[in-house]
């Protein structure tokens, strides 16, 4: 099974799931987050849940590091991730970073139609890798 990358919400919101889980971005978020760098968009890491990890952490602890308090406005991401995957696939140097490009664009889109759903319910959303 591949690692991915899935928006999860604050609120219960079934209907907006990415359908696939998106295993190039998990490969290829740092060729992502360098293309939004260049055009000072929101990275996509900058999405994510990033508990503090304390300096003697086991990773038998996991339950240790606390709950989830890192959560993003969806309108915030739709933008984020419709511009990278338009960037992707309108400049070829930033689809040249990237070993999929057409991929990583459809990725992103998915994460976007996502988050649109889940913005008519108020929800709020941060990015995990699963």
């Amino acid at each position: 099974m591949s690692l991915g990358i899935y928006p999860v919400y604050d609120c219960a919101v079934p209907e907006a799931r990415v359908h696939e889980p998106c295993t190039i971005l998990a490969v290829e978020y740092a060729a992502v987050d360098a293309i939004a760098d260049v055009y000072g968009i929101a990275r996509m890491t900058s999405f994510g849940d990033t508990p503090g990890v304390p300096g003697d952490f086991d990773n038998d602890e996991v339950d240790e590091l606390g709950p989830v308090d890192d959560w993003f406005p969806c309108h915030a991401g739709i933008h984020a991730f419709e511009s990278l995957a338009r960037i992707i696939l309108k400049d070829p140097a930033s689809a040249r970073r990237l070993r999929a490009p057409h991929a990583a664009a459809r990725e992103l889109k998915a994460i976007a139609q996502a988050l649109a759903i889940a913005a008519i319910r108020d929800a709020r959303f941060h990015l995990e890798l699963r």
